[in-house]
């Protein structure tokens, strides 16, 4: 489990951590969950869950949600498996430029986690659509292959556990 050192940033700040990830070793997969591994992102999704594709430019190349109607779904995680190689600080620089989420509502801030290695790890969690959504990004840098990736999760209300297991099991791969 990550140590969070907490930081609360305006709002503008904040947006700009649109899309975060969390980085770590992962340990096995429990029941009821499945590895997605696709460029330099391996998470655990629950094995349920579908991809989708999306009509939308940009940099998210995976998303997976509850079900395969977007209108029906009550979770969604978007992916960029590839996203660049800025640290994880600057990369919400440049997702705030994106707003990948529209006008926010509410937000909890930043937080920087203390992950395993030198791993650069960042969490964002926030409100959107008049506080009908909640949403939870990560973005993750590995200094020593410059690689970074984005997961976001939203949905109408995040179980806990649930977003505590994908931040666990995120890392960036270096193979």
């Amino acid at each position: 489990m990550h140590k969070a050192r907490t930081g609360v940033l305006g709002a503008a700040a904040v947006i700009a951590a649109g899309g975060l990830v969390a980085g770590c070793t992962a340990a096995a997969t429990p029941e009821g969950w499945t590895r997605l591994e696709k460029g330099w992102l391996a998470v655990d999704v629950p094995k349920a869950w579908v991809e989708v594709a999306m009509d939308q430019t940009g940099p998210y190349d995976v998303v997976l949600q509850d079900t395969e109607s977007t209108d029906d779904a009550q979770y969604q995680l978007a992916a960029a498996t590839e996203f660049g190689t800025e640290t994880a600080r600057a990369t919400m620089g440049t997702l705030d430029a994106q707003a990948p989420f529209g006008a926010l509502d509410g937000d909890g801030g930043l937080t920087e986690l203390d992950a395993d290695g030198d791993l650069d790890l960042w969490r964002w969690d926030f409100t959107f659509d008049d506080g009908a959504y909640q949403g939870v990004s990560w973005a993750a840098h590995d200094p020593a292959t410059e690689r970074t990736v984005v997961v976001h999760l939203t949905g109408q209300e995040l179980p806990e556990e649930t977003v505590q297991h994908i931040e666990d099991s995120i890392e960036v791969l270096t193979d």
